[in-house]
């Protein structure tokens, strides 16, 4: 007979079910210690809030590095997760788990995982079903402390997924056109002439165009067409009482119009030209002469904080490069009560380039020859990840990398097209680009109104291990009800806590990976409940529509070709090793202080039987016509006075009779605890 399960017996301290610390608590005491440039700045309350905002409103980044960036069924995706602070981007060890998800434009997520994080780092893969679907994806990341924040900061970055098996299926696609107005510093103001910087695309893409500024007397006040990747810009200077309109014609005679954002009566326009390198010139024009307030930060970071007085209704203020930050920089006016007025972006390009210098140990190859291949990274050593594949109509160079991720696209809004281009000294008219994508996608890292309010985060970070959430769904009169977790795995799992008034309740997994099946009983007394678990995914939306995946675009024979290298590479699939973590095979308690083979001794028909003959530390008593266990407590040299823990492959017994019940035949080893379990 297949003996299938295992008896654990031991006290149980009620700690167990106490309430942790505060995870909160620690994690803003831990990163109270960050480094603070504005320490030096004459402190008033804007100051300090930046101080306060900085140190306990860490925020994480997420890059992931996925081998490609174009699949086909049958394939598995292989990737690399980077974690940093969002700050000094150095590797972050606090989250422990990091979410990654495949999501359609409906929002559906095909594929979802939790990957284990070490020390800033932890890899994982997907397999591409033949059942999914034709068309563009996003794949995201993220933490569970980043859901405290919008999905804007989450990673996400397309990826594209071809079913060969379907390729002969008619895929419906449509053009998506966009047209966008950016007054720089934010407004339009009557009366003063403004740079006005404008994005237009096609399905995502900059595209060509030709555009007009039109009056409400009908007139043409001039014309206007696209630079690089469809951006652009041009001077204007709204007058009071009119009203003005852009028609824009693409070359594929495709029209938008709309109105030009309605200018103000009155406000401020910042002007920032660079002068001799080094140093910027920030020209503001007013209606007014008021005094203002210009605040310099990088990414939460005060650099400068400056009292500015406006004569003849213009300022020019000079900042010298080295004020900024390395990365984005955020120029910010305010009134004197210190509300924002108007806002402006630059970027300042990191000193210290990361280079990769590869060795390879020939030139030509012939089919399935190693290749030798030597990574060298200077200045320093680095942790990193490396992809080949083939380039051809169907996989290009990737534009997006951890560089220009970490330094770019991740403080800016919407998808950046080419982040690569920005990084590459010998594009010629790339800093006039990079100003011109400062001036169109728009700073998300900070929130000036948040700046003065209390941190309120329902996501704690995961810094042990992953979080399992849960709801009792029929919780009476919020009543606290204890509720278990079991993992019959090789190492049996178990943990215990009560739910708070509504109902909720958290399990804190620490060091934990299984496959497994998860059991969740709850009682209370003598009553069961029933115990709902809850996805730790989240439930914020992809940042923006995908373009549809124009096959018609691609060779055919492209599909095939890729399509036999997916077969040929399942022949070799057995040959590729795959690195899992797995729940260690000691259980959660430790080594037993005493184990008993059941096979080894003689075989009773009954578990009480089993437990009276020769298991020494437990006594059997009955009381009222119900079983107890009395369990001795070697530190003491006496019995505990509550009942013992019972769990039955993992599963808590909380009634002493059922086990009692149980055919002792199915049960391979009993173990005992005879010190109390904490």
């Amino acid at each position: 007979m297949n003996k299938i399960s295992t008896l654990h017996i031991a006290p149980i301290s009620p700690k167990i079910f106490e309430g942790k610390i505060s995870l909160l608590l620690f994690f803003i005491a831990l990163f109270s210690t960050f480094p603070s440039i504005a320490q030096h700045l004459e402190t008033d309350d804007l100051t300090q809030s930046f101080v306060d905002f900085q140190k306990y409103n860490l925020q994480e980044k997420v890059y992931v590095h996925t081998d490609k960036d174009f699949y086909q069924t049958g394939e598995s995706i292989w990737f690399k997760i980077y974690l940093t602070d969002a700050i000094f981007h150095k590797p972050l060890d606090i989250s422990k788990i990091v979410y990654v998800e495949i999501v359609d434009n409906t929002g559906l997520a095909i594929r979802q995982a939790k990957i284990a994080m070490a020390k800033g780092f932890g890899n994982g893969s997907f397999e591409l079903e033949n059942k999914i679907p034709t068309g563009n994806y996003t794949f995201r990341a993220y933490t569970n402390w980043m859901k405290n924040f919008p999905s804007e900061f989450f990673f996400e970055k397309q990826i594209s997924i071809v079913n060969t098996d379907r390729i002969a299926e008619k895929v419906e696609s449509k053009d998506i056109y966009e047209f966008n107005i950016f007054p720089e510093g934010g407004n339009l103001i009557n009366g003063i002439e403004s740079r006005v910087a404008f994005l237009g695309q096609k399905n995502g893409k900059g595209a060509a165009f030709k555009g007009f500024i039109i009056d409400n007397e009908s007139d043409t006040l001039f014309t206007f067409s696209n630079q690089k990747f469809g951006m652009g810009d041009f001077y204007f200077k709204p007058e009071i009482g009119k009203k003005y309109q852009v028609s824009v014609l693409f070359d594929d005679d495709y029209t938008i119009e709309k109105e030009l954002p309605k200018p103000m009566k009155a406000g401020y326009v910042l002007s920032l030209k660079e002068q001799q390198g080094n140093v910027f010139n920030l020209g503001i024009n007013s209606s007014k002469n008021d005094p203002v307030f210009l605040l310099i930060h990088t990414r939460g970071i005060l650099k400068s904080y400056q009292l500015v007085k406006i004569k003849n209704q213009q300022a020019d203020v000079k900042i010298n490069k080295s004020t900024l930050g390395e990365g984005i920089s955020v120029l910010t006016l305010l009134d004197a009560n210190k509300n924002p007025l108007c806002e402006r972006l630059v970027f300042k390009y990191p000193e210290q380039q990361f280079v990769i210098n590869p060795v390879i140990n020939k030139t030509d190859f012939a089919q399935r020859e190693k290749v030798k291949l030597e990574l060298n990274s200077l200045p320093v050593s680095a942790n990193m990840s490396l992809a080949v594949y083939e380039l051809d109509s169907l996989q290009r160079i990737a534009g997006l990398n951890i560089q220009n991720y970490l330094w770019l696209c991740s403080d800016l809004k919407g998808d950046i097209e080419s982040p690569d281009y920005y990084f590459d000294s010998s594009n010629k008219g790339r800093d006039e680009a990079l100003d011109l994508l400062l001036l169109t996608q728009g700073w998300r890292r900070f929130e000036w109104q948040n700046i003065h309010s209390k941190s309120n985060f329902t996501y704690p970070p995961e810094f042990l291990g992953h979080f399992i959430n849960g709801k009792i769904a029929d919780q009476k009169n919020n009543e606290p009800v204890e509720a278990y977790l079991s993992i019959p795995d090789k190492g049996t799992r178990f943990k215990a806590t009560r739910s708070d008034s509504t109902g909720r309740v958290r399990f804190e997994m620490n060091d934990f990976y299984t496959k497994g099946e998860i059991i969740t009983p709850a009682t209370a007394g003598n009553q069961s409940y029933f115990l709902e678990i809850q996805s730790p995914f989240s439930e914020q939306k992809i940042n923006s529509d995908l373009p549809d995946l124009k096959l018609a675009e691609i060779p055919q024979a492209d599909f095939y070709k890729h399509h036999m290298g997916v077969q040929v590479q399942d022949k070799f699939q057995k040959e590729v090793s795959i690195m899992e973590k797995e729940s260690a095979d000691v259980p959660f308690y430790g080594k037993p202080d005493y184990q008993y083979q059941l096979d080894d001794y003689v075989r009773f028909p009954s578990m009480e039987e089993v437990l009276r003959e020769y298991v020494v530390p437990v006594l059997v008593r009955k009381d009222a016509g119900k079983f107890h266990l009395i369990l001795t407590d070697d530190t003491k040299g006496s019995f505990f006075e509550l009942d013992p823990m019972i769990l039955l492959d993992g599963l808590p017994i909380l009634d002493a009779d059922k086990i009692m019940e149980y055919n002792p035949l199915h049960v391979e080893y009993l173990d005992i605890m005879t010190h109390q379990y904490h």
